[in-house]
């Protein structure tokens, strides 16, 4: 009779100890949580992008990519563009274009997938406004008012 009180006396010790156990996570989980905010965004909001204005010449790089680039007019660099817009627009068509810069990191190979370029970041231009130009030049001309 002793040993089934002890055993018994035993396990609602234990009980006992993991009820207390489990009451002080739960509140220690309830108090995590009422000190969070209720409502507030973890993160400002990004503020709205601004397009961006380019003009140039539509080109292709030198290896064979689905990228389309736009050399600016007297520049010898040119900035990497994308969008519907462009689409059936021929290599060498001058363009003006407003846009909003975006970017996304290349995280070089992978085990899956095997690439020949080191981690790196892209940055192009999301064309969401084009006009076809006659002139490479005609929006350098109009900013300056010579037109």
């Amino acid at each position: 009779m002793r040993s089934k009180m002890r055993i018994t006396l035993a396990a609602v010790l234990v009980l006992v100890v993991f009820a207390v156990t489990l009451v002080r996570w739960k509140t220690d989980r309830l108090e995590a949580q009422a000190q969070r905010p209720v409502g507030v965004p973890a993160a400002p909001p990004e503020p709205a992008c601004e397009p961006i204005e380019l003009s140039g010449v539509l080109r292709r790089p030198a290896k064979a990519s689905p990228q389309l680039e736009l050399a600016p007019a007297g520049g010898t660099h040119w900035f990497a563009v994308t969008g519907p817009l462009l689409k059936g627009i021929p290599e060498g068509t001058p363009l003006y274009v407003k846009g909003v810069v975006r970017s996304y990191l290349h995280l070089g190979s992978t085990a899956n997938n095997v690439s020949a370029f080191p981690p790196q970041w892209h940055v192009s231009l999301r064309v969401t406004e084009l006009q076809v130009l006659d002139d490479p030049l005609q929006i350098l001309r109009r900013r300056r008012g010579d037109e």
